[in-house]
């Protein structure tokens, strides 16, 4: 019995420092052909892959894994807060606008009359909606909260019926 010996001089069995890339996600780049690690900022020897595990392994990788971790959640949560603050302020402006109009006797409707000078010169102008997509709860809820002798009737009646 013979054995011949195997060659690696397939091209696809060919290792490149992309594959190391592809071996690692989101923890390497490729720039001018050399393996940065994204956490620490150096290049990484890619030819040999038990190096590149190594690297992975290291006590300042990852170190510098969770740093960029908290970093990141941090950020998140930062655009999380923002988000909720803009939505509590539109609802707040929308509010606000149906109850100025309720308590001038203003029909609802008239708002959209309004709107170009709402988002030229308020700040949350472009918060407000067109009339026909809050007119019959929002209008109406907060007239309900003014708790008005006159609107408490009205309210009843549009309910009722």
């Amino acid at each position: 019995m013979t054995f011949s010996k195997c060659t690696k001089t397939n091209k696809a069995n060919a290792v490149t420092v992309y594959t190391r890339v592809n071996e690692h996600p989101d923890v390497f780049r490729v720039e001018s052909g050399l393996l940065f690690c994204n956490y620490c900022d150096l290049t990484v020897e890619w030819r040999h892959k038990s190096i590149v595990d190594s690297h992975c392994l290291r006590k300042k990788h990852l170190t510098q894994k969770k740093i960029y971790e908290d970093n990141q959640s941090k950020k998140n949560q930062k655009i999380l807060e923002t988000t909720l603050l803009a939505a509590n302020s539109k609802r707040e402006v929308i509010e606000e606008l149906i109850k100025a109009f309720a308590s001038a006797n203003i029909p609802i409707e008239k708002i959209n009359h309004l709107l170009p000078f709402f988002k030229k010169y308020l700040k949350e102008g472009d918060a407000i909606p067109q009339a026909q997509l809050y007119v019959n709860c929002t209008y109406l809820l907060s007239l309900k909260i003014m708790q008005k002798p006159s609107f408490q009737f009205l309210i009843q009646s549009l309910f009722i019926s």
